[in-house]
């Protein structure tokens, strides 16, 4: 069996009641553009709004779709918030990969080549993959965005980071990192004990997946949903608080690994973890 290793996070999902108005937040917060990916070569319904920043690294809107979806009933669930990560993998044999899901009984709900620079992809079974849908890649090219922010991805770079460099990852505070962290083991995010209570995937490209116990910040309980904040790098800290400040939120400090960590935003339903 080949271990599965993941190379970076290329692009965190939140899933909103309206992806207008989750768009439009997105905006707000990092001055940044958003670009529609449609749906398939028939155009005209849009899959996603993602907004590309440096290091290959993307964040994306999605709304609910229809009443059956899964988006759907995960909003009737939880509300707005942390719905998918997609990650390319160090791996470059597909075939080995889908071997060692078989073996390993992770399954997938949608699976085989996407786009122009994909070899192949799974759509990652969120019971099997740590609670999380996670759509995990073998690239032909890791370095083309293209297929995750559109052709012309590269010229949003300089207007996109103004503020905010990258989108790094997540981390969640849970109920027990120790015994949650085993699922995400198994399809490439292999984590380590870290000071202070958590559980940590740090990937060769900066990209973060960590999980943090129930008291490693305020909030509200985690029994039923994890508490998620999306890992930022920041261009301009002094402008991206100023930012967010007067769109609401309120800050932790010292927080996760020494993190400044924002309030809950309440319609992307996420927080924000901007680095050191």
């Amino acid at each position: 069996m080949h271990p599965i290793l993941a190379h970076s996070i290329i692009q965190t999902a939140v899933v909103t009641r309206s992806r207008a108005e989750g768009v439009a937040r997105v905006a707000d917060l990092f001055a940044a553009v958003p670009v529609d990916l449609p749906d398939g070569p028939e155009g005209g319904k849009v899959k996603g709004t993602v907004f590309a920043f440096r290091n290959n690294s993307n964040l994306e809107v999605l709304d609910p779709l229809e009443p059956d979806h899964t988006r759907h009933r995960f909003l009737d669930r939880h509300g707005p918030g942390a719905y998918m990560l997609s990650c390319s993998l160090q791996n470059t044999d597909w075939q080995a990969v889908g071997d060692s899901f078989r073996e390993t009984g992770v399954r997938s709900v949608l699976e085989g080549p996407f786009g122009v620079k994909h070899r192949y992809r799974w759509h990652l079974h969120p019971k099997d993959a740590g609670g999380l849908l996670i759509l995990t890649s073998v690239m032909q090219d890791r370095d083309d965005n293209a297929d995750w922010a559109g052709p012309h991805w590269d010229e949003d770079i300089a207007t996109n980071t103004r503020f905010v460099d990258e989108v790094r990852g997540y981390i969640a505070r849970t109920p027990d990192p120790v015994a949650e962290c085993a699922p995400f083991g198994r399809v490439g995010f292999a984590m380590v004990p870290l000071e202070g209570g958590g559980q940590g995937w740090h990937g060769p490209t900066g990209s973060v997946l960590e999980l943090w116990p129930s008291d490693a910040w305020e909030g509200d309980a985690v029994t039923g949903r994890r508490d998620f904040a999306m890992v930022l790098k920041a261009r301009d800290r002094t402008g991206l608080l100023r930012r967010m400040a007067h769109l609401g939120f309120t800050f932790q400090p010292g927080v996760a690994g020494g993190r400044l960590l924002s309030s809950i935003d309440p319609v992307l339903g996420v927080r924000f973890a901007i680095d050191p």
